[in-house]
């Protein structure tokens, strides 16, 4: 694993990246004298230069490094895509492989072969940490687990692009009303009184098991609100449309 020169790399030489500055690339012992590094260091990655400094692998090097080591553990692991390392308190953490696609149509493709990945960020998603005890049961995944782990993710941080694809692929999916178009519904229904309103909302959340509406009370300030007529007709005027073109 003979990787470096025993005097720092300039800019010139072939295992420096032209943009790095070999003056900051990392090193092997730190100002107290603590290895930062103990098992490249033992496997020979860092190199004492004339000053005594040690030198270590370029970012080129490092990629190169990993991929050959990712390579090995796949021999040993059987596994394409989920990958082990330890942390710095021992224990074991996963990485999964993700490659970057051209469009939407390769990345369909590409998932209809073996190296699927996001099957495998499911699998990892769905396997809860165990105890280190050696009674302990083994680890076990389960692909459910992962998966209403990540659509709630999905739902809670993307919510217009989750409902977009839930309605492409045929699911049933309420959404949620926003405060404008809520008042806007009511608005163009001539719903105009609390109690109604409130009796209406019940039999909803009843039925659809899930809270569609957000605050009542801030929804009714902008129903009440004449300065808010024109955005509220606005909004209704939108809604017909887009029910006239289905």
């Amino acid at each position: 694993l003979q990787l470096l020169h025993t005097d720092p790399p300039t800019q010139n030489q072939s295992m420096s990246l032209p943009h790095l500055n070999p003056e900051k690339q990392p090193v092997a012992v730190d100002a107290d004298h603590n290895v930062k590094y103990p098992t490249m260091t033992r496997a020979g990655l860092f190199a004492s230069n004339s000053t005594g400094h040690h030198w270590g692998p370029s970012l080129h090097q490092t990629k190169a490094l990993l991929e050959e080591l990712i390579a090995y553990q796949q021999t040993i692991t059987g596994r394409d895509n989920v990958h082990e390392f330890y942390q710095g308190n021992g224990d074991t953490v996963y990485a999964v492989t993700i490659i970057r696609h051209k469009n939407d149509r390769a990345f369909e493709s590409y998932h209809k072969g073996k190296r699927a990945y996001v099957k495998d960020i499911i699998e990892q998603m769905g396997t809860n940490r165990v105890s280190k005890s050696p009674k302990a049961p083994p680890e076990k995944s389960n692909p459910e687990d992962g998966a209403r782990r990540l659509v709630k993710y999905l739902a809670k941080k993307h919510e217009d692009v989750f409902l977009e694809v839930a309605k492409e692929r045929g699911l049933a999916v309420s959404g949620k009303f926003d405060d404008v178009s809520q008042a806007a519904m009511w608005y163009d229904a001539k719903v105009n009184t609390d109690s109604k309103i409130r009796t209406i909302i019940k039999h909803l959340r009843a039925r659809l098991g899930n809270d569609v509406f957000g605050s009542f009370r801030d929804m009714n300030k902008i129903r009440t609100n004449p300065l808010f007529e024109g955005e509220l007709r606005g909004r209704i005027e939108w809604v017909h449309a887009q029910t006239a073109r289905g």
